[in-house]
C-alpha cells in the first residue's frame, strides 16, 4: 500500500485544536476543562476563580519557557488535553521571551526587537512561529489543545465585530486558520450558550453537522455548589466532531464503490441496448459528489468510440 491515501482511507483525527472566547466571567475556562483529561496552563492567574469542584491539575505559568518544557510531563502524565488560559497572556510571555533572547539569538544585533523593546516585523513573525511550533508539538504528541481568550470589539463600517483578544496585529486571526473549532460563549438571562456559527458580530468555526448554538448545562447552583459533571466538550462536542469524520469517510467509501461501478458498466457497453440501459440506470442511481460528471464523461467517451448517436425523435441511442 502506498503512502498516499484516498479520502476513504484517511484515518480519523483523534485530537482537536479549539478556541473558546467571550467576555470575562462567562465560564470559559471551566468549559475548556470539560474536555477529556484536561490539564490547565494558567497564564492568567485564573485557576483560583474556578469552582473548586472543577479545578484540575495546573501549570501556573511564569515564563514562556515553562510551557514547551511542561509538554513532556503532560504526555507522560497521561493527560489528553491542554487548556491554555488565556491566549493573550501566553502570547505576552512569548513577546517577553523574544525581547530577552533577541541579542543572544542574533549575534548581538537587534533583529526581533527595536532598542526600546517593541517587536519589529520580524519579531512578530518570530512570535507567530514560536506559538505555531508549540501547537504543532501538542498535536503531534496526540494531545488536544483548547485556547481560551477574552473578546475584543472592532468597529467595521457601522457594525461592532467581536474577535478573540490575542494581543496586537491580528495574531488570533492568523491562528484561526490552524484550529478545528472556534466557539463564542455568551449569556442569555441565566443561561450560557456557545455558538460555532460565524455571523456579522463574531467569527467562529465549526464542523459539518454541529449545531449553530448549544446551551451549556449548569454544573453549579446559585450557591456555588457543584450539581453536575463538567464534561460538556467530552460528551457533546467531541462526539459530533468524530461522527462527522466517520460520516465523511463512509461517504467516500460509497463514492469509490459508485465510481468503480459506473466505470465497470460503461466499459461493458457494446451495443445500443447496453447504452440505453446505462442511461436508464443513471436516471435512478443516487449520485455522490461529482460522480454524475464522471459518469457523463465516461459514457460520452464510450459512445463516441462505438459511434453511437442519440436519436432525438426516439429519445434513445442508435447505431450511426
Amino acid at each position: 500500500m502506498g503512502l498516499i491515501k484516498k479520502p476513504s482511507e484517511i484515518e480519523a483525527k483523534k485530537n482537536i485544536s479549539m478556541m473558546i472566547y467571550g467576555q470575562p466571567g462567562m465560564g470559559k475556562t471551566t468549559l475548556a476543562l470539560s474536555a477529556p483529561s484536561a490539564v490547565l496552563f494558567d497564564a492568567d492567574n485564573g485557576v483560583n476563580r474556578i469552582n473548586a469542584a472543577h479545578q484540575t491539575d495546573t501549570l501556573q505559568v511564569s515564563s514562556w519557557e515553562q510551557i514547551p518544557e511542561a509538554l513532556k510531563e503532560v504526555v507522560d502524565g497521561g493527560y489528553k488535553t491542554i487548556a491554555i488560559d488565556t491566549l493573550g497572556k501566553a502570547v505576552g510571555f512569548i513577546e517577553k521571551y523574544i525581547v530577552e533572547h533577541d541579542l543572544a539569538a542574533n549575534k548581538g544585533k537587534h533583529v526581533w526587537t527595536y532598542p526600546n523593546g517593541a517587536l519589529t516585523l520580524k519579531g512578530f513573525g518570530e512570535r507567530k512561529n514560536i506559538f505555531k511550533a508549540f501547537l504543532n508539538s501538542v498535536m503531534t504528541s496526540g494531545l488536544s489543545v483548547i485556547l481560551i481568550a477574552h473578546e475584543k470589539e472592532e468597529k467595521r463600517d457601522n457594525n461592532v465585530v467581536k474577535r478573540a483578544d490575542a494581543g496586537s496585529d491580528g495574531f488570533a486571526a492568523d491562528i484561526y486558520k490552524d484550529l478545528d473549532l472556534v466557539g463564542y460563549i455568551y449569556g442569555i438571562g441565566n443561561e450560557r450558550h456557545i455558538t460555532f456559527q460565524t455571523n456579522d458580530e463574531h467569527f467562529c468555526k465549526k464542523t459539518g453537522s454541529m449545531q449553530n448554538d448549544y446551551t451549556i448545562p449548569a454544573i453549579v447552583d446559585a450557591n456555588g455548589n457543584a450539581v453536575g459533571n463538567n464534561n460538556f466538550i467530552e460528551k457533546v462536542i467531541l462526539p459530533t466532531y468524530a461522527n462527522d469524520q466517520e460520516r465523511s469517510r463512509k461517504m467516500h467509501q460509497e463514492y469509490d464503490k459508485l465510481v468503480a461501478d459506473i466505470k465497470s458498466r460503461v466499459e461493458a457497453i457494446k451495443t445500443v441496448d447496453d447504452a440505453n440501459a446505462f442511461v436508464e440506470f443513471m436516471k435512478g442511481a443516487a449520485m455522490i459528489y461529482d460522480s454524475k460528471v464522471i459518469a457523463g464523461n465516461e459514457f460520452t467517451s464510450r459512445i463516441n468510440t462505438l459511434g453511437f448517436k442519440f436519436d432525438a425523435k426516439q429519445k434513445k441511442y442508435v447505431a450511426a
